[in-house]
């Protein structure tokens, strides 16, 4: 079993670089010609910028079902357990959440989505929160089924919605 955490804790590294340089020097590209000119510069490396996970990016946005490998059902729990912040990561995400419907997964597998889940629910919910949420037949337990249903109790008006909108999703 390969780990890529460290690989993609440096992608998300970089591209938040990457992108805060691109903004930083957005503000100022019309003032002069070299803050131009800096602009340009910061926003060909934002855009040229890769990865030694690219290859892996590609499948899970072009490959089929078929195609999961075990380099890249590793590459998909690991990217879930880092669960990275960066332009685009979001749409990663949700190919992702859409390839693992199909498999048969493992306790452990199982798990990670479990975290995820209860770690939106409390935190934020973000774009693919009901791509999480259509995953909870397949990775329900009682103990899990407790915890969101506990959540929906919660002093805190987002997280209540947020764990009733999840509870909906499990099995009557």
């Amino acid at each position: 079993m390969v780990s890529y955490v460290e690989a993609i804790n440096r992608l998300e590294r970089e591209r938040n670089a990457l992108h805060d340089a691109v903004r930083a020097t957005f503000l100022f590209r019309d003032k002069a010609p070299l803050a131009r000119r800096d602009w340009e510069i910061a926003a060909e490396k934002f855009r040229s910028h890769g990865s030694s996970l690219d290859p892996l990016i590609e499948s899970c946005f072009r490959g089929s079902q078929d195609t999961i490998t075990p380099d890249i059902r590793d590459f998909i729990f690991d990217y879930i357990i880092v669960d990275p912040q960066f332009f685009r990561s979001g749409y990663l995400m949700e190919r992702i959440l859409r390839k693992i419907k199909r498999l048969f997964l493992s306790a452990d597998e199982k798990l990670i989505i479990q975290n995820l889940l209860l770690t939106r629910v409390r935190v934020k919910a973000l774009r693919n929160f009901r791509h999480i949420c259509r995953l909870i037949p397949m990775v329900e337990d009682a103990e899990l089924r407790a915890e969101v249903e506990e959540l929906t109790h919660s002093q805190d008006a987002a997280i209540r919605h947020r764990a009733t909108f999840a509870f909906t999703y499990f099995q009557r």
